[in-house]
């Protein structure tokens, strides 16, 4: 009878997870730790109430202890892989997911695998597991297609979104990635011109092409109006936005404009060595250590790792105000 019961409950609780009614899930999670608490099945559901309800600290404490005590379980380890990269620790993601889809190889754990290895910017490897999947799963043609664009083949980007625009028309995010990527292949010029005729009818610009605008105005030596822009006018963007902007202005060399726009995006950015790399950088190019050590500060507590990293940044200041005359 307890087994019964408690398979009808992991029933409910599915069902509640999917339909997003987190209080009942947390209400049956309860009921169901009454009667199976130490099954993989049980603290998998758990880990994935955690995560679907954006409890993220919990989440992430939970999918440490989970990965270690059931490392054959391909479910918990798919979400222990989910909360990596939601964290965008995407080196841990990479390794968890290829763990679940070596256990079982299934379809989402192996799309995500792929989004893992194109943010961990291992593209070929990516391109090889999206390819063959989006033929029978046309989910991840849009993935496929942030493959290419981060191999800098835009063409076939374009073709990608438009075929999955003919799968589902009313997609209004693939719609945006389209008019993103026609901004990328127009000239620097043709677009600044393009946003300040917005500009003069007192249209704001769509979102995402927000990166580019600002990024064509560096192209075209506009770097101040740049500046200004980004400081006046850009700061209610979206954190997606904000580091589209970033890496930006980051690869045409604006360092004083790449700090401001990373350091609010530490939080998110802790495991992910490309972002730390290239704050490190920016920072150095601007001397804004004590800035950065600021910002660090109340996130030593939950990552250990960065006390080291403060201490070098102190360290560095210091040299830095004694080669001072």
């Amino acid at each position: 009878m307890a087994d019964r019961l408690a398979n009808t409950l992991r029933r409910a609780l599915m069902q509640a997870l999917g339909e997003k009614r987190f209080d009942d899930a947390q209400q049956l999670l309860g009921q169901l730790r009454e009667r199976d608490p130490l099954s993989a099945e049980t603290r998998g559901l758990e880990l994935e109430l955690r995560f679907r309800s954006e409890q993220w600290s919990e989440a992430e404490a939970l999918a440490q202890q989970l990965s270690r005590a059931f490392p054959s379980s391909a479910r918990i380890l798919y979400w222990c892989a989910r909360v990596a990269y939601q964290q965008r620790d995407y080196g841990r993601a990479i390794d968890l997911f290829e763990q679940s889809t070596h256990i079982a190889p299934r379809h989402g754990s192996q799309r995500w695998l792929g989004k893992a290895l194109t943010q961990a910017g291992q593209l070929d490897r990516a391109e090889a597991i999206l390819q063959p999947l989006s033929e029978s799963h046309p989910e991840a043609v849009t993935d496929l297609a942030w493959v290419h664009e981060r191999k800098g083949q835009l063409r076939e980007a374009v073709r990608l979104y438009r075929l999955r625009l003919e799968q589902v028309q009313d997609d209004a995010w693939v719609r945006q990635q389209l008019e993103r990527l026609m901004a990328e292949e127009m000239s620097p010029t043709e677009l600044v011109e393009e946003v300040e005729l917005l500009a003069e009818l007192e249209e704001r610009p769509a979102e995402q092409l927000l990166p580019r605008y600002v990024e064509c105005l560096l192209l075209i030596g506009r770097g101040d109006e740049a500046r200004r822009y980004v400081r006046q006018e850009l700061t209610d963007v979206t954190p997606r936005i904000r580091q589209a902007l970033a890496w930006k202005v980051y690869q045409q060399q604006a360092y004083d404009l790449a700090f401001e726009l990373f350091v609010p995006l530490l939080p998110q950015g802790l495991h992910n060595s490309r972002f730390m790399s290239a704050l490190r950088k920016a920072t150095d190019m601007t001397a804004r250590e004590a800035e950065l050590i600021e910002a660090l500060e109340p996130l030593c507590e939950g990552h250990r790792p960065l006390h080291g990293t403060v201490r070098k940044l102190r360290k560095k200041l210091e040299e830095r105000s004694e080669s001072q005359p």
